[in-house]
């Protein structure tokens, strides 16, 4: 009888379906990285504005937190600033989109062709190597104080980080996987949808990130160096006349706009990762 019982017991036990797994304990470790990160802003905004109101840095070459809000506000309603700041992004993007589609292409070509990357590989890696900012004297003498300059050096600073690191996933993908594909008689679109691109996204995506990053910086060295009614002209002209509030409300008004782009970025990067979590 017992026997029976617990026959019967291990039998319910083994076809029973497993449990579904409880819910994430996630948000309320989310709101106190958020508190954390809110209380140091906080605080640090807080000594800032006490340190140059207390005039222990020079009102010449510091602004408070709440003066370089006021100096936003006001740039915000300048049309010739709202332009400079417009143009700047618009050139990062044209940038980022020529470095990102090169960039790629050039990697999975010397990825998957042996030839292309001894002939063209070690050209690339030596360039990735070298400051690109010895190489700005010819963009300017090419092209001048233009959009083209600007977009030309930023779009070369980005390709060379997102060729290197595509080049590198692409040819981490097992060659047995595509010599199984090729003896089931899998064509090359097949062997690359099902194979090549979901291998190397992560790769992709990575070098892409260091593209983005890598082109913002271009294109703002660029504004620094060369322009004429640009972002960089206005810091530098506010720089001169002495206009520390103003300075600093561009300067962070391009890093916050840098850091909006990066959390957007890695929310995509999550999204379109989400496959290798499953499973």
């Amino acid at each position: 009888m017992t026997t029976g019982v617990t026959a019967g017991t291990a039998a319910e036990a083994t076809t029973r379906p497993p449990a579904a797994p409880g819910p994430r304990r996630t948000a309320p470790r989310s709101r106190a990285t958020v508190a954390g990160i809110v209380a140091v802003l906080a605080v640090w905004l807080l000594g800032w504005e006490l340190v140059v109101r207390a005039e222990l840095l020079s009102p010449l070459f510091a602004a408070a937190p709440t003066q370089v809000a006021a100096a936003a506000v006001e740039l915000a309603t300048m049309p010739e600033v709202r332009a400079a700041f417009l143009a700047a992004i618009w050139m990062f993007l044209v940038a980022f989109a020529i470095a990102g589609t090169a960039g790629v292409l050039a990697g999975a070509a010397m990825g998957l062709s042996r030839v292309a990357y001894r002939v063209f590989h070690p050209a690339v890696l030596g360039l990735f190597s070298t400051p690109k900012m010895i190489f700005i004297p010819i963009f300017i003498l090419l092209a001048g104080f233009t959009e083209i300059s600007k977009i030309s050096y930023g779009a070369v600073s980005g390709f060379f980080p997102v060729a290197v690191t595509v080049t590198a996933g692409v040819g981490m993908i097992d060659r047995r996987l595509l010599l199984a594909l090729r003896s089931m008689g899998a064509s090359r679109w097949q062997a690359l949808h099902t194979a090549i691109v979901p291998g190397s996204l992560p790769s992709v995506l990575t070098g892409l990130w260091y593209g983005m990053k890598h082109a913002l910086l271009g294109v703002l060295i660029m504004e620094l160096f060369a322009s004429q009614r640009g972002i960089g002209h206005y810091i530098g002209l506010y720089s001169s006349t002495l206009r520390p509030d103003r300075v600093y409300a561009l300067v962070f008004g391009m890093a916050l706009f840098a850091i909006l782009l990066g959390s957007l970025w890695r929310w995509q990067e999550a999204r379109l990762s989400r496959w290798r979590r499953t499973g």
